[in-house]
């Protein structure tokens, strides 16, 4: 960058905070103060203050209310489109300006389900590529969009999630599908082999709790195929609904992958479904500009075929 340049960059910005930037994607991905505000880890009424510069600004409102969330307007919708790319290859430049100082590591953000099934995988890629290189789970928490937030402010390398998670700066494919079976205790007094939907209309249930809008989605699709049902725990952990559903006349609706894993372990008994239930794909979504990176592309690209995608 030439000097004249430089000073010409520095006079525009001079009265702008370009930690503003950061604040105005997090208020446009989240549609919501709030939500973008606990991304950021600031108060509500910061995040406020912090908008109401960037409105007077560009001398727009940016954001307006639309029921209960907020919604860009025309000028917002015109800085994001035109800033995201950049702001996504700056984020990238100054990882990369750090790798000389940061070990090698990947980080994969998902739930402990998952990581059972993904992290063994994984490790076997990243030991045959890198054996250096460091593998750091993070678990999914319970508040919604927590994986858009780990994509979006760099805190994962790849995300595995029931939801897709699509924008101009990530890639998002579905890495399998997981299909859904119910059990029961292996001496379950009523319930042998079969489970119907008259059967299923007068025994209790337990269901995984979730922030997943499509795990949600097929509950309820099951619910109304039994024209409702008693759930009487929901849990967001899978063993301990194994070890409820073992001691009880409890049924639980569990992923085949887990109960064939478990059914050893625990006394219970895969029941054969007098109707249908959708399987619940599982989706591997990451960055774009991390395939910029030898290492990360390579990584993909073996996950890719070992997941079939």
């Amino acid at each position: 960058m030439k000097k004249t340049d430089s000073i010409s960059h520095f006079q525009i910005t001079k009265g702008f905070d370009l930690n503003l930037l950061t604040l105005f994607e997090a208020v446009y991905v989240h549609r919501s103060v709030t939500k973008a505000g606990n991304a950021l880890g600031l108060s509500a009424s910061s995040v406020s203050q912090y908008l109401r510069k960037l409105r007077t600004y560009f001398s727009d409102p940016l954001f307006v209310r639309e029921g209960k969330d907020i919604g860009p307007t025309t000028v917002a919708n015109s800085i994001y489109q035109n800033i995201s790319k950049n702001y996504s290859d700056l984020m990238t430049t100054l990882l990369q300006l750090t790798e000389n100082v940061m070990c090698n590591r990947l980080v994969i953000h998902c739930s402990p389900y998952i990581s059972v099934k993904v992290l063994p995988i994984i490790s076997q890629v990243v030991r045959n590529i890198s054996p250096d290189c460091e593998i750091i789970h993070v678990i999914n928490d319970q508040f919604i969009n927590s994986s858009e937030e780990a994509l979006i402010y760099r805190k994962a390398d790849i995300v595995f999630d029931s939801s897709p998670h699509f924008s101009m700066a990530t890639v998002s494919q579905i890495a399998f599908e997981e299909e859904i079976v119910f059990v029961c205790s292996s001496n379950h007094p009523r319930l042998k082999s079969t489970l119907s939907s008259k059967q299923a209309s007068s025994e209790a249930f337990a269901i995984l709790k979730t922030d997943s809008e499509l795990i949600k989605e097929q509950q309820i699709e099951v619910d109304n195929q039994f024209g409702g049902r008693k759930v009487v725990l929901q849990s967001r952990s899978l063993f301990s609904m194994f070890s409820v559903i073992e001691n009880s006349e409890i049924i639980g609706s569990v992923p085949r992958w887990m109960y064939e894993k478990l059914a050893a372990a625990y006394k219970v008994k895969c029941l054969t479904q007098e109707f249908a239930t959708k399987n619940i794909p599982i989706y591997m979504t990451y960055n774009k500009t991390s395939l910029n990176h030898k290492l990360f592309s390579d990584i993909v690209a073996i996950l890719s075929i070992n997941f079939k995608l």
